[in-house]
């Protein structure tokens, strides 16, 4: 990486979400074990359930939360039996995830890292998972020298979960391009795109980019599909504006696959439902 752009990359990423963590500064409060059982397992309905859910059985497993921020994710992954190494470059986020973790007593669980990615001293091939939410889309201009570094850190049996926003679905890029929604946003962020899991795909194995019609969640989500089966099929001027506009841009992503003797880790890539007009 370029030494002067990452560290002000980095700098924009810290102060941005030290802001936030300053907000939350008193917010600090035991982990409810009501939450824990809710992504031990449960009806995985929603797309943060599905995304533990595709983990698996976290017991014993070492586990890199990358960009923990607060520490959400790296209290629960704990709580699930994971040893846990949260890696982020806020410090009072990190500050207030250490907190957190103290006063739900998963503190000796979990090693909070305050740094950035290229500057971590990590062991190469010390992770079962390595793992993010919402991480990857704040990388993009280093995007190729993330993904090297974060399957580096990988074990040869490994994997890779991360759930990010995207812009392969046309529905959406159609809800985007006539109904603009203001959101806080750092510099330079934006949802993931066919070219970036092109590069996503060169350090990763079993790659699988869902299109519009695939299914992403598992046959087990069986309420949302009896309520899809129910819901009334209407059409609605809004719909038919959805299907008469183009596109904000053309082609969809299809199929990355590795084979079995891929050494490459492999990449589960956890997206939320395709939504259809």
């Amino acid at each position: 990486m370029a030494n002067g752009g990452a560290a002000e990359r980095w700098r924009e990423e810290a102060e941005f979400f030290d802001g936030l963590a300053a907000q939350r500064a008193n917010a600090v409060a035991p982990l409810d074990r009501r939450v824990i059982e809710r992504y031990r397992g449960g009806g995985r309905l929603f797309p943060k359930e599905y995304y533990f859910s595709v983990m698996g059985d976290l017991r014993g497993k070492s586990v890199l939360d990358v960009g923990c921020g607060e520490g959400a994710d790296a209290l629960l992954l704990a709580a699930l039996g994971a040893r846990v190494t949260a890696i982020d470059v806020s410090p009072k986020a990190i500050e207030l995830g250490r907190n957190r973790a103290r006063a739900t007593g998963l503190d000796d669980s979990i090693d909070f890292v305050c740094s950035p990615l290229e500057t971590a001293r990590l062991r190469r091939g010390s992770f079962d998972i390595v793992c993010g939410d919402n991480v990857l889309h704040h990388m993009l201009p280093v995007l190729d020298e993330t993904m090297k570094l974060l399957a580096s850190w990988t074990k040869d049996d490994g994997r890779l979960v991360f759930m990010e926003p995207t812009n392969l679905n046309p529905t959406l890029r159609r809800i985007r391009f006539l109904v603009p929604v203001h959101t806080e946003t750092t510099p330079g962020e934006r949802p993931l795109e066919a070219n970036d899991f092109r590069i996503i795909s060169q350090h990763v194995g079993g790659l699988h980019l869902p299109g519009p019609a695939d299914p992403v969640h598992p046959p087990e989500h069986g309420l949302r599909k009896r309520l899809v089966r129910k819901a009334p099929a209407r059409r609605s001027p809004l719909r038919a504006r959805l299907r008469a506009a183009q596109p904000a841009e053309g082609g969809d992503p299809r199929r990355h696959d590795g084979d079995s003797r891929d050494p490459r880790p492999r990449l589960r890539k956890t997206l939320p439902p395709a939504i259809r007009p």
